[in-house]
């Protein structure tokens, strides 16, 4: 929908650790933050995320600091900003953009979480057509009978360069 519906230049992304209990943050281990977080991110997250705020942030959150450093790319741990407090959100961004909670005169997120559901069902149609999208199994090639000689199934071939 953004991609059709929105001239992007990157995404912002806020995340208010505010009323997470200290528990959740015991469950990050570095497997979790990789999987989940890195990979996601750097990988299948295809539209360019300009910076993460990450706001409210725990003191005792400094070890997930080093972890994440560790298990992401420099470029995109550059990008990410870690507060104690909100009140940076107010000096990097104007009033008239941000949420009211957050102290500004923007729209409220319950607002905004509406306004998605609405454009969302604008256009149930077309991911309802795009749900019938199958593969064609028949026109797929047929499986190589001797893979070793001919090389992998598929398009792949093995060749062999002097």
């Amino acid at each position: 929908m953004r991609i059709r519906e929105d001239i992007m230049y990157g995404d912002i992304f806020i995340y208010d650790c505010k009323h997470l209990p200290a528990s959740f943050f015991l469950k990050l281990t570095p497997t979790f933050l990789y999987k989940c977080l890195i990979m996601i991110f750097q990988q299948i997250y295809s539209f360019r995320i300009k910076t993460i705020y990450i706001i409210n942030f725990p003191s005792f959150g400094e070890t997930l600091i080093t972890i994440l450093k560790m298990v992401s790319k420099p470029k995109i741990f550059e990008r990410m900003h870690f507060f104690s407090e909100d009140t940076i959100i107010k000096e990097r961004f104007p009033e008239d953009f941000l949420p009211v909670e957050f102290g500004g005169k923007g729209i409220s997120l319950e607002t905004l979480q509406e306004m998605m559901v609405s454009e969302y069902e604008q256009h149930v149609s077309f991911f309802e057509h795009l749900e019938k999208f199958k593969v064609d199994e028949s026109r797929r090639p047929a499986k190589l009978e001797n893979d070793e000689m001919l090389g992998f199934y598929g398009n792949f071939k093995k060749l062999n360069v002097d």
